[in-house]
């Protein structure tokens, strides 16, 4: 277990072989991304016990060639409905992400002001895009509707051969995390952290256009397999070949906490001088340091990349379950 605080927030990460021993027993409200990747139905498997007030379930409408999304969206529905008092179902396109926003965020209300007070959330982020591992907990944090947030994340071995892996079809758009977009000095130097992943072509026309007058990669090392920090360098190559000078942060694959703690010591280093962009582009705890970061520095502004559209990739579980507490303390 690791853990790391930094002005109102605290992070704890712990980990173990299934969630039922890493989640508390009741939350307020839950929320879900259904998907083709298997890891969106690993709660629904191991924790038996736990209940919620409300659940939030988001289907998006994409179809994969198996149909593994319907009917992992069922088994989540089947599964929350019977510990819940009460289920809502969001149907969206995966594009339209301030429509699910807000959806989701107005659930969260709702249930803030039935409860009269700050509420439990339990977020499960295995197969949701980036965007909403960043935002949701952003939100909750700075719309101060939540006293502690439970993230759950299960990792995942990519079952495609190869060392390319195309999780995104189409070209990239940066966009800045609604209530992450900073406070930014006009005379500053204009610094990107990349937080590095598995499409280094698309994440080096980004680093492009932005033009940055520093580059910081974080890096996932250790990685969640033991290829994993290689291959994520090896397809990252050029974009280190073109930035030389580039400063390399490592942080675990894995751990929100000590990803969160390597990332806003780094960024409160150089907060008088530079105007950090955030980009997320790596694992999704590397993404939720990311937001964490750009929560508690006004220097840092968090970067999601929006692609025209997602592809289809297999995963494997490996074994290994995430809950990351996030827990305001000055409530």
């Amino acid at each position: 277990m690791s853990s790391y605080s930094h002005s109102f927030i605290r992070v704890e990460s712990d980990s173990g072989e299934k969630f039922a021993r890493l989640i508390d027993d009741e939350y307020d409200i839950f929320v879900s991304f259904s998907s083709w990747d298997a890891r969106c139905v690993s709660i629904t498997e191991e924790a038996t016990k736990v209940s919620f007030y409300r659940s939030v379930i988001v289907d998006w409408e994409f179809g994969d060639p198996k149909g593994l999304q319907a009917k992992h969206c069922k088994a989540i529905c089947r599964w929350a409905e019977a510990r819940s008092s009460s289920t809502i179902l969001i149907k969206e396109k995966s594009i339209n992400l301030d429509a699910v926003r807000e959806a989701v965020l107005s659930s969260v209300a709702d249930v803030y002001i039935e409860k009269k007070g700050p509420i439990k959330v339990l977020l499960d982020m295995s197969s949701c895009p980036r965007y909403f591992a960043m935002v949701l907990p952003a939100a909750f944090i700075n719309y101060q509707t939540s006293a502690q947030i439970d993230c759950i994340y299960s990792e995942a071995e990519y079952t495609k051969t190869g060392i390319g892996i195309a999780f995104t079809e189409g070209t990239w758009r940066p966009i800045a995390i609604p209530t992450l977009e900073g406070s930014h000095k006009s005379d500053a130097i204009k610094h990107v952290v990349l937080s590095m992943g598995f499409e280094g072509d698309k994440a080096l026309r980004t680093l492009q256009r932005e033009d940055p007058d520093k580059l910081t990669a974080l890096i996932p090392d250790p990685g969640n397999t033991p290829d994993y920090t290689t291959r994520c360098l090896d397809l990252n190559r050029e974009t280190l070949r073109q930035f030389p000078n580039a400063t390399l942060l490592k942080a675990p694959a894995g751990d929100a906490a000590l990803s969160f703690s390597c990332l806003a010591g780094f960024v409160e280093k150089f907060q008088n001088t530079n105007n950090f962009l955030l980009i997320a582009c790596g694992t999704k705890p590397h993404a939720l340091a990311c937001a964490l970061t750009a929560v508690c520095l006004p220097c840092a502004t968090a970067i999601y990349i929006l692609p025209e559209k997602h592809s289809v990739v297999e995963t494997e579980h490996i074994g290994k379950r995430w809950r990351y507490r996030i827990i305001d303390v000055s409530r």
